[in-house]
């Protein structure tokens, strides 16, 4: 179930976030994506950096997937690889975002 973020955190988001505020406002599968695995990843405090390696994907793929770039097209094995890395299901990487709190701390 997804709940809907307060203001106060949609304000934050969007100054500090400006394309995970892009991905709220039009929640694609591609926002969703990238949003969560923003969000998993700052709720384990790994880094963009860490993320990659541990996933074995270059940093700037991760960037465009986190950004939710219009060029950005994951192939299933990218999306199991951080999944892995994130240790959850490759489910959990599209579920409705629900984890603005985390996303802005």
């Amino acid at each position: 179930m997804s709940v809907k973020p307060s203001p106060a955190a949609m304000a934050q988001l969007k100054k500090h976030h400006p394309h995970l505020y892009r991905a709220l406002k039009n929640p694609t599968p591609g926002s969703r994506l990238g949003a969560n695995v923003t969000a998993l990843r700052l709720k384990k405090k790994m880094t963009r950096e860490q993320l990659a390696a541990k996933a074995k994907i270059p940093h700037p793929v991760l960037r465009k997937i986190e950004e939710a770039h219009p060029a950005s097209n994951p192939t299933v094995q990218v999306v199991e690889k951080l999944a892995a890395a994130l240790g959850v299901d490759i489910l959990d990487l599209y579920r409705f975002i629900d984890s603005v709190e985390t996303i802005i701390r």
